[in-house]
């Protein structure tokens, strides 16, 4: 049962940082605009 939770709780931290890097993305792009 905790192998499960810990795994759940990494695959939560990927998604998360997959959204970091899609703001990052998102916040450069809209700051080259004039």
């Amino acid at each position: 049962k905790a192998g499960f939770t810990a795994t759940r709780r990494r695959e939560a931290e990927h998604a998360i940082e997959e959204v970091g890097k899609d703001l990052r993305a998102m916040f450069s792009w809209t700051d080259k605009q004039p």
